[in-house]
C-alpha cells in the first residue's frame, strides 16, 4: 500500500500515578509498543507524563527529577531499533533551573528537548520559562 508521503501518528494518554515514575514509564513503553505494532511513526504523550502534572512541590526535590531522567533512559532503551519517534513530557534540570519539557526520542537517542515557553502562574513557581532555555 502506498503511503503518499504521509506518516501514521498517535496521541497516547497513559494512566499516570503521581510521582510514580517507574509505573508511568512502564505505561508509556506499553502504549508506545502498541503504537509500534500498528506501524505508528510518531507517538506523542501528554505534558509531564513521566511524573504526573500534579506533583506540586515534589518537582523541587532532586529525587523526582532524577527518577524522571532514569525514566527517559528506560524509554531510550525501549526505543532502540524501532522506527518510531516518541515525544514524552518530563521535568528537565538545566543550568540550575527546572523546565517542563517535551523530550523527543528516536532509536535510542534524544533528538531534541523543547521547554514549555509560557508556564501558568502556578507552574511558574516550579518551572522556568523556555524563553531563556539557551
Amino acid at each position: 500500500m502506498k503511503n503518499y508521503g504521509f506518516i501514521r501518528t498517535a496521541a497516547a494518554v497513559p494512566t499516570v500515578k503521581v510521582a510514580d515514575v517507574t509505573y508511568n514509564t512502564a505505561e508509556i513503553c506499553r502504549l508506545a509498543g502498541e503504537a509500534f505494532e500498528k506501524e505508528v511513526s510518531l507517538v506523542v504523550f501528554p505534558e509531564l507524563s513521566l511524573t504526573g502534572v500534579s506533583c506540586g512541590d515534589l518537582f523541587l526535590h532532586g529525587m523526582l527529577v532524577k527518577a524522571a531522567e532514569d525514566g527517559v533512559k528506560s524509554i531510550l532503551e525501549f526505543s532502540r531499533g524501532k522506527a518510531m519517534t516518541i515525544v514524552v513530557g518530563a521535568p528537565v534540570s538545566y543550568r540550575s533551573r527546572l523546565y517542563n519539557c517535551a523530550v523527543v526520542i528516536r532509536n535510542g537517542n534524544v533528538k531534541g528537548i523543547v521547554p514549555k515557553t509560557y508556564p501558568s502562574s502556578e507552574e511558574f513557581r516550579r518551572f522556568a520559562s523556555g524563553k531563556d532555555f539557551l
